[in-house]
């Protein structure tokens, strides 16, 4: 139904047609009307109701009308650049496509609204830097303190290796990572407090009810020392 309301103390009708038809009279075309009439509302989300659009209103002077050109509005998914190499060198790296969602004229649109379409199909991820890696240090993990209580050394193993394109690893002689600065190979560290006996003085056992000389006792006390690093 045309819509009504009063303007400037006249009734004012207005109607919205599409490709000439009221849009009442329009199957399947969803819509709405917002401020009282005025305004119309609707999604276009298929070819079929993509066209020329008019509102038309009565006016106590001559009646007005707007057309308004609307088309369905498509996006699909672009491939966008490769992310940044995982790695710089030895074949171990990965990198993957990013995809962008954009309209018609090219231009970057929310991402969902290609959630309904296809992906162009690309090889993720795919391997890069296939190149060999220059020597460096590799370490093993940190032993066990040495010692158990008091002062120890933590050790670990130093030795030069190198990554090559096909993914092997080769053990080299220290001097091909002698331009760089060699890791620690071992550490001091200090173990649990360690427990001895010390020997305190004789004591004394009086019997006060026998009235004899005292006894010698002998007293034997451990005394934990902490063992500082110096």
């Amino acid at each position: 139904m045309p819509s009504s309301f009063f303007g400037q103390g006249h009734l004012r009708i207005i109607e919205f047609f599409i490709l000439n038809q009221p849009v009442e009279e329009t199957s399947g075309f969803r819509h709405k009307t917002l401020v009282g009439g005025r305004i119309l509302e609707f999604i276009v989300a298929s070819d079929q109701f993509a066209g020329q659009y008019k509102c038309w209103a009565s006016s106590h002077i001559k009646p007005l009308s707007v057309w308004v050109n609307v088309q369905k509005e498509e996006y699909h998914w672009k491939l966008a650049e490769q992310s940044p190499c995982s790695t710089a060198c030895g074949n171990l790296g990965t990198r993957f496509w990013k995809f962008l969602c954009v309209n018609t004229k090219d231009q970057n649109v929310n991402a969902s609204l290609c959630k309904d379409h296809q992906k162009p199909v690309v090889n993720n991820p795919q391997s890069c830097e296939i190149q060999d890696c220059p020597a460096r240090w590799a370490t093993t993990a940190w032993s066990e303190c040495s010692a158990s209580c008091g002062h120890g050394f933590h050790r670990r193993r130093i030795t030069c290796k190198q990554v090559k394109a096909n993914r092997r690893v080769l053990t080299l002689p220290p001097g091909a990572c002698a331009d760089q600065e060699r890791p620690l190979e071992i550490k001091p560290c200090v173990g649990r407090f360690c427990a001895e006996w010390m020997v305190h003085p004789w004591g004394q056992v009086i019997n006060s009810m026998m009235n004899e000389s005292p006894l010698p006792l002998a007293v034997h006390q451990p005394l934990l020392r902490s063992l500082k690093t110096a």
